[in-house]
């Protein structure tokens, strides 16, 4: 399979717009590395395309982290899991103010905080409303896919 032309001109665009000398990209089996070679001569990056013979399985998952030493799970209220492995934030920025606090009421589908994984900020959103009673994962640790983020108490009547 070879690559779109159209996404190799793209990648070398990217390459010279932020100044890098090498990227790398993978997709669909197949393998871009694009290089800036040095030269005196003004030429265009050099590309090499690289085909994957046998596909690499996925990890083994690994285990839901305990929580840390002296941390206890609230006894009351609903754990909302972390859908992925990452890096936790609770603020869309440094310095930001948080998505929400101890003490907050929140709503189902509510963005709570922010797990980053290759890069990438995916939503934590709420799986139903209620007041955040406890946070078990502190801003900027890892967490891992199924571990215990924060705990909800649901309000009355919801379940």
């Amino acid at each position: 399979m070879r690559p779109d032309p159209e996404t190799i001109r793209s990648l070398v665009a990217f390459l010279e717009q932020e100044g890098l000398e090498e990227l790398s990209y993978e997709a669909d089996g197949v393998s871009v590395r694009v290089r800036k070679e040095p030269s005196p001569v003004l030429s265009p990056p050099a590309v090499q395309v690289v085909r994957q013979v046998k596909p690499v399985p996925p990890p083994e998952p690994k285990p839901v982290a305990p929580l840390p030493a002296g941390t206890e799970r609230a006894t009351r209220g609903q754990d909302l899991l972390s859908p992925m492995a990452g890096i936790f934030y609770r603020s869309s920025s440094p310095g930001a103010e948080p998505f929400v606090k101890v003490g907050d009421l929140i709503d189902t589908g509510q963005t709570v905080g922010l797990v980053e994984a290759m890069k990438t900020f995916n939503e934590v959103a709420a799986e139903s409303a209620g007041r955040v009673i406890d946070f078990y994962v502190q801003d900027g640790h890892s967490v891992q896919k199924g571990q215990p983020i924060l705990a909800v108490e649901p309000l009355e009547g919801e379940i």
